[in-house]
């Protein structure tokens, strides 16, 4: 049985200090896509930790692990970034952690804050407003002959899928070995969770591709007996931001 989510007639929208798209916040929008990340405030992504490095050679001397969530700066770009770890593309930059320098793997690392162990998508949303980053909230309850919805939604100022995944996958609680989707041709493809449980449903995630094999959506789905939840993401409406968004469902 596939997940199916039904179209509803009424859904009230709120938005938290969000408004039309202006030019000033189009200046602040993010563009990193594949490109080298250049120096700035990052924040650990990898759920274990990164390992800072004395030299951008991976294999170099480990100096120390920098936990998730810690902030670090960013003050060298990585000369190149041909290598993978668990499916995210990145090089070696140099950065600044403490009173220590060193080198770490730029994939897994984002301006936005790291989310927090079970946090609110509201409450993040606060801190990539301390930040000074833009988002657009929403908040929408649907209820459908006794088929209840309950979705929250944000939108970031970035087109790079790799680091939207990243926020997603730790924001809404994504399991860990739903990797980001390798290079591909196909226009459809679905990826299972290994770790799937016998009384699931589905657990999988679809990957929806345009004819050039670039990504249009992502949408992972969770289903089992009484409800089920989906993580989407996708273009926004404007197409200038990632939409990012989290629905439950009950029966």
């Amino acid at each position: 049985m596939k997940a199916v989510f039904p179209k509803l007639l009424v859904c009230i929208f709120l938005f938290l200090n969000a408004s039309p798209l202006t030019n000033s916040l189009k200046k602040d929008i993010i563009y990193e896509g594949n490109q080298i990340k250049k120096p700035g405030s990052y924040f650990i992504f990898a759920p274990s930790g990164l390992n800072l490095r004395a030299a951008s050679v991976p294999s170099s001397k480990r100096l120390l692990t920098i936990p998730y969530g810690a902030k670090v700066e960013l003050t060298e770009s990585a000369e190149n970034r041909e290598m993978k770890v668990d499916q995210f593309s990145g090089g070696m930059a140099k950065v600044k952690y403490g009173d220590q320098v060193g080198y770490l793997f730029d994939g897994y690392i984002s301006r936005f804050p790291a989310p927090k162990t079970k946090q609110t998508v509201e409450k993040y949303v606060e801190d990539i407003r301390e930040a000074r980053h833009g988002v657009l909230y929403e908040k929408c309850t649907r209820d459908w002959s006794g088929l209840y919805q309950e979705e929250e939604a944000i939108s970031l100022n970035i087109d790079d899928w790799e680091e939207a995944f990243l926020v997603a996958r730790q924001l809404y609680q994504m399991p860990p070995k739903i990797l980001f989707p390798k290079p591909s041709k196909k226009e459809s493809e679905t990826i299972n969770n290994p770790d799937k449980e016998e009384f699931v449903w589905e657990d999988a995630m679809v990957v929806k591709r345009n004819a050039q094999g670039e990504i249009i959506s992502m949408n992972y789905y969770y289903r089992l007996e009484g409800g089920g939840r989906a993580v989407t993401i996708e273009k926004g409406d404007n197409q200038e931001m990632l939409r990012l968004s989290l629905t439950l469902l009950a029966d």
